[in-house]
């Protein structure tokens, strides 16, 4: 892909590209300036996105992160400008100054304490808590690769397939990435606790190491690492993510929220 460091688009000048091209290698992220103000532009190319059914990614982000600057002060990017230039379109948004979740997982044998996993978990279920609130906005897509860890706290960013949701609603096209997302999900179909299924498998590989994405597990590996965990954090993490076998239901974010806060004080 045509690396645009150095160009000017709109009066902005993309000064060098911000994302790991592994995790979003179709819609690059930049850090540019404009009237020498810092800020990050985000070009998505609206021919690569077959799959959505030929919705516009970039204005639905521009949608949804109007929405969610409504509902929540910090937490979310403050979304600053939008644009189309031929086919392709671009958000731009205040720039982010922390480190992917993603990043410091992937550094080896690096993963959350519980205590930390706690934490920055009643964080993630905080902003969801309030994106959950009417009208009711889905993410679709938590995942450590959308989570900034920042010296003011976790920012959930990436947008482009969030929905404002209703009931009984089908959207026909992929959401949400294998592991991540809840089964639902996969046949179209979403619900605030598709975020809480999500938000479960964040912490389980922030605490574990245990990827969700991949199908098949070491079995002594995945049991060393659960027997760190103290049991009502595991189980916590399981009825965010209840089996297709279990007749538990998944809980709410704010049910989250309140167990998370509950753990904090032990």
């Amino acid at each position: 892909m045509l690396d645009l460091t150095g160009h000017e688009i709109n009066g902005y000048v993309l000064d060098r590209k911000l994302n790991n091209p592994i995790y979003l290698a179709n819609n690059p992220v930049y850090k540019a300036f404009y009237r020498g103000v810092a800020v990050a532009l985000k070009k998505v190319i609206l021919g690569m996105q077959k799959e959505t059914n030929g919705m516009n990614l970039g204005d639905n982000e521009r949608r949804m992160l109007e929405a969610a600057n409504k509902k929540i002060e910090k937490g979310v990017p403050k979304l600053l400008d939008y644009f189309e230039i031929g086919k392709d379109c671009y958000v731009v948004t205040e720039l982010l100054e922390g480190t992917l979740m993603v990043e410091f997982l992937d550094r080896k044998d690096h993963i959350f304490s519980e205590k930390d996993a706690v934490y920055w978990g009643r964080e993630l279920a905080a902003i969801v808590v309030e994106l959950h609130k009417d009208p009711i906005l889905l993410h679709t897509d938590i995942k450590p690769e959308n989570i900034m860890l920042t010296k003011d706290g976790i920012v959930l960013f990436d947008f482009d397939r969030s929905v404002l949701w209703t009931p009984d609603q089908e959207y026909p096209y992929d959401m949400g990435t294998f592991g991540y997302r809840s089964l639902g999900q996969e046949y179209g179909t979403v619900s605030p606790k598709s975020d809480v299924h999500a938000i479960g498998g964040v912490l389980l590989i922030a605490s574990t190491g245990e990827d969700p994405k991949k199908r098949f597990y070491d079995g002594e590996k995945r049991q060393s690492a659960i027997e760190r965990l103290s049991p009502k954090f595991y189980e916590l993490i399981q009825r965010c993510r209840p089996s297709i076998y279990s007749s538990r239901d998944s809980i709410s974010a704010e049910e989250l929220l309140r167990e998370l806060g509950l753990l904090q004080m032990i």
